[in-house]
């Protein structure tokens, strides 16, 4: 697939196919050593001008390896998720991005440099969502495999892992501005603050107060009061599926976007609705190959899947 040749030592340098790459010394093509970077192919290889480093890459895994062939150890190993992204999240303080994914793995990469800092592969499926806490020490994920972990962003572990009474799948989470309450919610009927009659599909913390507000596939948002474990108003009707939530950084406004294209702003206090955004006509979508109809017409991707408030809480 790929070859290069160092003039200086004389080494010849081939990536094959089946994920192999040799290292040759011309003019006798003595073959000095064989090694195998996985199954995929090797698509691109470089030396340094010392002739000690080799860069290797795969385009099917996103893969980067750097190779000390002298010393027979890897510098730098970089590769980016095998699976979809699911869910990604900013640091505290911006120099860092957090992304999961559904091969279980969560990555953290220097915004920067634009390296992987470190791997985590201790969740057996899918990471359905992934939040800092306040300081930016501790980072919580949530996921399919039934568990909610706490991961120490100084030694790079895991050092908490929270289940529920029973075996149950986790798809969003919320984390306390004071990082000692974490709420997931779950796509199954449990539920430890009880009301919702469908998954909980989206979740967020007021940053001023201990107040929760839940979504859910029943077409309802809920706000909760922690520690009363109560809800502080009557279930909010919305017109259809949630599929992202926001509170206002005052926490006296909620947020939503839903699957019919609207984005629609509730009074905390009251639950009355207080604005609402109709983006059907302003986001385009494409149109499959099969379909019947025009890209017009379509409701397919109309919709926003994530919203946010700015930082002081206007338009």
């Amino acid at each position: 697939k790929c070859v290069t040749f160092h003039s200086q030592s004389n080494m010849l340098v081939v990536g094959f196919s089946n994920g192999e790459f040799r290292l040759y010394e011309l003019p006798h093509f003595t073959l000095i050593q064989q090694l195998s970077m996985g199954q995929n192919p090797v698509n691109t290889v470089c030396i340094n001008n010392t002739g000690e480093w080799l860069a290797f890459g795969s385009s099917k895994l996103g893969q980067l390896l750097v190779y000390e062939w002298q010393s027979e150890s890897y510098i730098l190993k970089q590769q980016g998720h095998f699976d979809a992204t699911n869910c990604l999240t900013y640091s505290p303080d911006g120099s860092r991005v957090v992304t999961a994914s559904e091969d279980g793995k969560i990555k953290v990469w220097d915004v920067v440099s634009g390296f992987c800092l470190a791997t985590f592969d201790e969740h057996t499926s899918s990471v359905t969502q992934v939040q800092f806490a306040k300081r930016g020490q501790v980072l919580f994920s949530a996921s399919l495999d039934g568990t909610v972990r706490a991961w120490d962003l100084i030694r790079y572990r895991n050092f908490r892992v929270f289940t529920g009474v029973d075996r149950i799948q986790f798809n969003s989470l919320a984390v306390d501005p004071s990082g000692e309450v974490v709420c997931a919610g779950s796509m199954d009927s449990f539920d430890s603050l009880s009301g919702h009659e469908g998954p909980v599909s989206c979740l967020a913390f007021s940053q001023e107060n201990s107040v929760l507000a839940s979504a859910s596939w029943d077409k309802t948002i809920r706000i909760w009061s922690i520690f009363g474990r109560s809800q502080q108003v009557e279930p909010i009707e919305v017109s259809s599926d949630v599929l992202s939530l926001t509170i206002r950084p005052d926490g006296k406004q909620v947020a939503v976007s839903t699957l019919k294209g609207q984005i629609t702003m509730f009074d905390i206090e009251s639950g009355e609705q207080v604005g609402n955004i109709d983006c059907r006509r302003d986001i385009l979508s494409g149109r499959n190959l099969e379909d019947r109809f025009t890209a017009k017409n379509s409701e397919r991707s109309k919709f926003f899947t994530t919203i946010n408030y700015s930082f002081d809480g206007l338009p």
